[in-house]
């Protein structure tokens, strides 16, 4: 693929799917994917399925600046927005473990946020490419959906810059020294 944004998008894909937690190691998170309304969408009755927790990623909101022969900086933002299924209250009459597995979001949020924060695509095995294209992640937002079901999504933004050098037209190097003949 020549395009850097889904370069970016496979390169995260990978990074976060290879994160692990718990005995045995298993994936954070089931579903990791494009932010296509998965959440939201719904076919007659039926929710468009996902496994949970799912994180799922959208580039957004890249704004750019032009550079000297048609290259250009941008600077945009990574939203990934994690869906959990409610597990139980968390108000003080519950007993704890049930409390920790309620606020478990907060736990993988944070596990996902120490893994992104600072982070480069060209870091990611297979991507090195990207190194020269994207900058790290930063983040810079980090939200509850407010929801009219009971599912619980957590909205994580990162920024991240670009440069991009792949509309600049081809040039050739030549020697600079004229081809002189001295005959004496």
């Amino acid at each position: 693929m020549i395009s850097p944004f889904a370069n970016l998008f496979l390169a995260l894909q990978q990074y976060i799917g290879s994160l692990q937690s718990g005995s045995p190691a298993a994936p954070i998170f089931k579903t990791i994917d494009q932010d296509l309304g998965q959440l939201e969408a719904h076919y007659g009755d039926m929710r468009v399925p996902v496994l949970w927790p799912c994180c799922l990623i959208d580039v957004d909101s890249f704004r750019f600046d032009d550079m000297s022969n048609n290259g250009q900086n941008g600077n945009g933002y990574i939203c990934i927005r994690l869906g959990f299924p409610p597990f139980s209250a968390s108000n003080i009459a519950v007993p704890a473990e049930y409390v920790q597995k309620a606020l478990g979001y907060y736990e993988l949020e944070q596990q996902l946020h120490q893994a992104l924060q600072g982070w480069c695509p060209g870091d990611q095995e297979g991507f090195s490419g990207l190194a020269d294209i994207f900058g790290p992640l930063t983040r810079v937002s980090s939200i509850t959906e407010q929801r009219s079901d009971i599912i619980r999504v957590r909205k994580i933004m990162y920024r991240i810059a670009i440069t991009d050098f792949s509309t600049q037209p081809g040039f050739t190097l030549t020697s600079a020294t004229p081809n002189i003949s001295l005959d004496i």
